[in-house]
């Protein structure tokens, strides 16, 4: 089967019905063995922490997450919203990463894909499936890898969710096919600007592209099994971090978006910026936040009080 030319508008059209900022079609292949070679380069370093399941294989196999797989449509969904912003100014205490402001995307996100799949063979994904998304989304051409290693898009910037939708199904074949090998370092369009290698307070951005994981302030708020050792300059973040995103200037003077119902601020998450972490199981759930569990975000909380009042 193939789909056709009033397939894809059709598509693209529900996409941008569903608050999706950009979508766009790729054939889907095995990664480039340059990518594969540097992923690989990552894992031997140990770079992906305690994060394992980065080694599953079918990683570089997107026909183990869809059987047959030819064709993906790569979607950008900005979260950043006026009240998210507003809340973040005004936090008294602690910050989250914003994307943790609101519902938790994965839920949402998949809602939305299946209403643009809905009538064809597919199956809607997000980074709880071993696809990388960053390599894809470059393929694709939503944009480039930045210092920082996370996709940026020359008007849309950062701050955005990845989504997928892959079908057994070809392009028509008067799409453009070219290859948009996946070059490292990717910074092109970064030219000399180094602003999120010297704002990362733990020097987790190391000069070649890739990330130390273990130093990483999302990782050890968020992945790291046990509590965080916070090492360098103060920072109050105690569920993700937005630092490298913050300073980068791609991410200046972009627009909010217009649609991002899920991602106004959560009760919890507003609790949590005034720093009330006397927090319950159940007022976590249908959140990011809930990843942590309350424990975890305590802990978090006690580790920053303890870097913060050594700064002082």
């Amino acid at each position: 089967m193939t789909l056709t030319w009033a397939d894809l508008q059709l598509l693209a059209e529900r996409a941008s019905q569903q608050g999706f900022a950009e979508s766009a079609f790729f054939r889907l292949s095995q990664p480039s063995a340059r990518f594969q070679e540097i992923f690989a380069k990552y894992l031997s370093q140990k770079l992906h922490a305690g994060m394992n399941y980065l080694e599953n294989p079918a990683r570089m196999h997107p026909e183990s997450v869809l059987p047959g797989a030819q064709t993906g449509m790569a979607l950008l969904f900005p979260y950043r919203t006026q009240a998210g912003e507003i809340a973040l100014r005004s936090a008294k205490q602690y910050r989250i990463a914003r994307y943790a402001l609101g519902r938790d995307y994965h839920k949402f996100l998949k809602k939305k894909m299946k209403q643009i799949a809905e009538g064809y063979n597919a199956r809607g994904i997000t980074d709880s499936a071993p696809f990388p998304e960053r390599y894809y989304a470059r393929l694709a051409g939503l944009g480039f890898i930045g210092r920082n290693g996370m996709l940026i898009h020359k008007e849309h910037g950062s701050y955005f969710f990845l989504a997928f939708i892959l079908f057994p199904s070809e392009l028509p074949n008067d799409v453009d096919n070219q290859i948009r090998e996946l070059a490292h370092p990717d910074f092109m369009e970064c030219g000399i600007c180094t602003a999120c290698l010297k704002s990362c307070p733990s020097s987790a951005i190391l000069p070649g592209g890739l990330i130390d994981s273990e130093k990483c302030i999302s990782y050890q708020t968020i992945e790291k099994k046990v509590p965080p050792v916070f090492q360098g300059k103060k920072h109050n973040y105690i569920f993700g971090c937005d630092i490298c995103q913050q300073v980068c200037p791609y991410n200046k003077g972009i627009p909010l978006p217009k649609v991002a119902e899920e991602m106004q601020p959560t009760a919890i998450s507003l609790q949590l910026l005034e720093g009330n972490t006397d927090l319950r199981e159940d007022s976590l759930h249908g959140t990011a936040l809930q990843r942590r569990k309350p424990e975890g975000i305590q802990s978090n909380a006690m580790q920053i009080d303890n870097l913060l009042n050594n700064k002082k």
